[in-house]
């Protein structure tokens, strides 16, 4: 993991719209969650300039059992967050993992890739 942090710290240059949406969405009170596959997040949110206190919730997947898609683990995520996936964007990369995360539970889907 030290060497992706070390590639993300060089390769990745941090977003200004996403900080600027992520203090936005924290002074309006918006839960916001990152939920990722892999661990060290908080280190590879530093690493592309996020600082992780911009989110309410950081969660790896496989602290609650899986990987996404897997359906009992997007539900866990939900109460472990007292969230309602109903009124949730996922925003994500992948169709396969993040889109039919929100697929699997009926929240809505924003694929970044594709804009």
């Amino acid at each position: 993991m030290p060497t992706m942090i070390s590639i993300i710290a060089k390769h990745q240059l941090p977003n200004t719209a996403v900080i600027n949406t992520l203090h936005l969405a924290k002074h309006k009170g918006c839960v916001t969650i990152l939920f990722s596959d892999y661990g060290a997040v908080e280190e590879k949110l530093q690493a592309i300039g996020l600082e992780p206190a911009l989110f309410s919730y950081i969660i790896d997947a496989p602290t609650l059992g899986g990987l996404k898609p897997n359906k009992k683990v997007i539900d866990k995520l939900f109460t472990t967050t007292n969230t309602n996936p109903k009124n949730t964007l996922f925003i994500g990369d992948r169709v396969d993992k993040d889109g039919a995360a929100a697929q699997a539970v009926g929240a809505e889907f924003w694929n970044i890739s594709s804009t």
